[in-house]
């Protein structure tokens, strides 16, 4: 039993409030009835700047620490409030600094920047997750296990967005919902949809 009701267009919704249930994590737990992957271009390449945490060499834990260089490189604090600066040192590495707590040096994080091709460090985790997911088939499960993993990569993540009729029926034939496993990019200007790395099969559940 599903404790929700079905509305116009194969939507879903909560029968105590009829708000309607637009995403996969609207529902605290899900029937998992099947995996599709959807193959990656063999000549796919993804930009993107892979960013490596840092912390100022005078904190006693944490990450690795910040050369020195790159802290007289920087200079004084951030100051002005919270901010993020970059800078590039003379071995071609970039770094940015951030800071919540301008004023508190140690507590400031700093990161390492290279740009190259990220489209294998990607293909491999949404892989792993896929893989992962393909072993809950069968199963009711906490939508809480369904998290894409994080990316090393600035602005770019794997999220699942339930399937419109831009790409397809919101619907299976034999009822499930459909959710994509979709990279993204996020930017000032919007996010985008970069590319679809398969679909999960599911009935939502909230009892």
């Amino acid at each position: 039993m599903t404790g929700v009701e079905e509305g116009s267009e194969g939507t879903d919704r909560c029968p105590a409030c009829e708000r309607e249930f637009t995403s996969l994590y609207d529902y605290p737990r899900v029937y998992i009835s099947k995996i599709v992957r959807t193959e990656a271009p063999a000549d796919l390449k993804i930009p993107g700047q892979i960013r490596i945490l840092f912390v100022h060499p005078a904190k006693e834990f944490g990450n690795a620490k910040l050369p020195q260089r790159v802290v007289e490189l920087f200079g004084s604090p951030l100051v002005n409030g919270s901010g993020q600066e970059y800078v590039e040192d003379k071995k071609g590495w970039s770094w940015s600094r951030f800071a919540d707590q301008p004023e508190a040096t140690l507590d400031q994080n700093y990161f390492r920047l290279f740009r190259q091709d990220v489209s294998n460090i990607i293909c491999l985790k949404a892989d792993k997750f896929l893989t992962s997911l393909n072993e809950m088939t069968g199963r009711e499960v906490s939508t809480q296990l369904l998290h894409p993993p994080k990316l090393p990569i600035v602005q770019q993540f794997l999220t699942f967005a339930e399937v419109d009729t831009t790409f397809g029926e919101r619907r299976s034939e034999d009822g499930f919902r459909k959710a994509n496993l979709l990279l993204k990019r996020g930017s000032v200007g919007g996010i985008y949809r970069i590319i679809n790395f398969g679909t999960l099969y599911y009935e939502g559940r909230i009892n």
